[in-house]
């Protein structure tokens, strides 16, 4: 049995948009070759209606226009829509203009009124003296003018044209020819579509303004695009429409304890390995840049030799993007080796990667990971109050208005920031790049940051550790702490021994959670080495004495690294991750015959992560990376220290990737 006919209705198009999925309804009053009208349903914008039919086995869809339950300037009721479709079904019956889109005026949008809908229908030529509404029409002239964005490499051109795509494609004003818009037409459109989504009405005013400046403008330029002459514009229409104001300017600036709470939950946070942290971390200690310029980066822009990272700012009217240096500090250092890592092992040439490895991740992700951080801090109070509410664009404005709290320039942070740098010195004459003034400003924004971070340290940790806190609140969001996850700190370590027989330890190196706190102690015995094995005196011994602390006694390496541990650790418990039996053994034998052995027993873990790291390619090739990062110290693999730092790498990516 066949199954009922559905109609489409106001009803089913507001089930569908409470999904928040996009769908294709179908208005099926159950005749065939007639073609149809659908709805197509999106995320926060108005069901846009179609006419769909199929010519030899390929379908075609036409624009209506926005779905309104009422009648409303630039909107279409299903009513009105039904009207359309049987005008356009009756030349779709017809052999003769049977492909619609051909039989209709200007460039085949329904929204064309059709002089009378009968089989006999016959389009006139145009006059050769008239412009083609279809070539100088609004929807043509903004197309082009995004086909220039994409001519002079502007980020911007896509966002641009898929707002056109979308919002000005199925108005009735798209196929008006560009000269004869008036004033009048553009707020009949903007009104409409600034009731659903002034953000949008906001941006599409801007396109229709810029594109109507570039077609005056560019009508006789040699070095442009061609085709802008073909509108023969005199003046912009959009001039004269007042601006949409889609949302009031924010002010929003985390003060320094809101900043050192996000720094900590930044790094203490489950998701801390994620992509996004990882963004937030480095963005934070360079300053605050532009998201989607960072985004951008990619590996080749990152110089390991002078530890610097160039960004291209194509922001504002630049023909081309101005290159924005930064000097990377050693806490931004290691934040970017690890992101190389990362890319290396992805086989990605971004420095942020995204979903496939041809593409870099995406703002949007980075705006979700930092409400997401805003409603976890803001759900738990810190001491007496709450963090209040933040999105991403606060932090831009927070790092410019802490930088001047703590006494860095306005020019400097023009500089850091890349922002409000014009005018003719800067354009034509000034090419340095203050890379030394840059990092001695990130020295001072960094140790202020991290100052800030350490005030809240005891509280944030109190906070995530107390009974106090109700459950609700602990799994209200997946990135809120759990108390394990604050109640350890996690150390890779490695060591180098005599031989695998009966092994005498040589050295041990360790490597902090944070990356940046390291130990690495040798043990200086003549008889320990004369019992070496041919590799360990071939590859390992000649090693020795490059880097760390060099002792001849037992009890003060014991002692040493157990202050390491414990002054590290800062009265967590303290998770010890290796990947060989042999490590943990000497290891454990160190820690026994240290005085504060009785203190540190009862908070450590052993964690066995050998199964992690070598079950990818990408912990490999992160091993890999690891290792050749180190080369510029004089030293590589075999060596305590640099296969604690590449056991790190592989377990960090492995859980990235994963």
């Amino acid at each position: 049995m066949r199954p009922a006919n559905r109609r489409l209705t106001n009803q089913r198009i507001a089930a569908a948009q409470k999904l928040g999925k996009k769908a294709w309804l179908c208005d099926d009053v159950g005749l065939r070759g007639w073609g149809r009208l659908v709805a197509r349903i999106s995320n926060g914008v108005s069901a846009l209606l179609y006419f769909r039919y199929s010519v030899d086995g390929r379908y075609y869809s036409i624009p209506l226009g926005p779905h309104s339950e009422h009648e409303q300037p630039g909107y279409m009721t299903l009513t009105q829509a039904r009207d359309r479709v049987a005008e356009l079904s009756t030349l779709y019956r017809n052999p003769a203009t049977r492909d619609v889109r051909t039989a209709l005026p200007a460039s085949g949008h329904a929204f064309q009124q059709a002089s009378a809908p009968s089989a006999e229908l016959v389009v006139a030529p145009s006059s050769p003296t008239d412009p083609a509404p279809s070539r100088a029409s609004l929807l043509a002239l903004c197309e082009l003018y995004v086909a220039q964005l994409k001519a002079d490499n502007k980020t911007s051109w896509r966002d641009n044209a898929a707002t056109v795509k979308r919002e000005l494609q199925p108005q009735e004003l798209a196929m008006k020819p560009a000269a004869s818009i008036t004033p009048n037409d553009i707020v009949q459109v903007l009104r409409g579509l600034a009731q659903r989504s002034p953000y949008m009405a906001q941006r599409l005013q801007g396109i229709i303004h810029a594109a109507y400046e570039a077609a005056m403008k560019n009508r006789f330029k040699l070095q442009r695009l061609g085709g802008w002459d073909q509108f023969a514009l005199e003046s912009n229409p959009a001039r004269n429409v007042g601006k949409i104001d889609a949302k009031a300017t924010r002010d929003r600036a985390l003060n320094g304890r809101d900043l050192g709470l996000l720094w900590l939950h930044l790094n203490a946070s489950p998701a801390r390995a994620s992509i996004a942290y990882r963004f937030l971390r480095l963005d934070l200690l360079l300053g605050g840049q532009r998201c989607q310029q960072f985004l951008r980066a990619k590996i080749d822009d990152v110089d390991e030799f002078a530890r610097t990272i160039t960004l291209r700012d194509g922001k504002g009217r630049r023909k081309k993007p101005r290159h924005h240096i930064l000097p990377l500090s050693d806490l931004a250092w290691k934040e970017v080796s690890e992101l190389l890592a990362i890319s290396h092992a992805c086989d990605s040439d971004f420095l942020f990667v995204g979903r496939a490895k041809d593409v870099s991740c995406h703002h949007q992700t980075i705006s979700n990971a930092t409400s997401d951080i805003s409603k976890v801090l803001a759900s738990v109070t810190f001491g007496d109050r709450n963090v209040a509410p933040f999105i991403y664009l606060d932090l831009r404005r927070t790092t410019e208005s802490r930088m001047g709290e703590i006494g860095i320039s306005r020019e400097m942070k023009q500089q850091l920031l890349s922002h409000g740098l014009s005018g003719v010195q800067e354009t034509h004459y000034d090419r340095y790049a203050y890379v030394p003034q840059k990092a001695e400003a990130l020295k001072v924004w960094q140790e202020y940051m991290l100052s800030m971070a350490e005030a809240q340290r005891s509280t944030y940790l109190q906070t995530y550790s107390v009974r106090g806190v109700s459950k609700t609140q602990r799994s209200a969001f997946h990135l809120l702490p759990r108390q394990a996850d604050h109640a350890a700190v996690r150390f890779w370590i490695d060591t180098e021994f005599t031989q695998f027989d009966n092994p005498a330890l040589l050295s041990v190196g360790l490597v902090a959670e944070d990356g940046i706190s390291e130990c690495y102690v040798e043990l200086l015995d003549a008889e320990r080495e004369s019992h070496c094995s041919d590799f360990v005196r071939e590859e390992v011994l000649p090693l020795l004495g490059l880097l760390g602390v060099r002792t001849s006694s037992q009890a003060e390496l014991s002692a040493h690294v157990t202050s390491f541990l414990q002054a590290t650790a800062a009265g967590c418990s303290i998770q010890l991750m290796y990947d060989c039996k042999i490590d943990k053994d000497l290891l454990s034998k160190v820690l026994e015959e240290a005085p504060q052995w009785d203190d540190l027993k009862d908070h450590l873990v052993w964690c066995d992560v050998s199964a992690q790291v070598n079950a990818s390619e990408a912990s490999a090739a992160a091993k890999s990376f690891a290792f050749d990062a180190s080369a510029l110290e004089g030293v590589g693999r075999n060596h305590a220290l640099i296969d604690a730092r590449a056991l790190r790498a592989a377990y960090l990516v492995a859980a990235n990737v994963s």
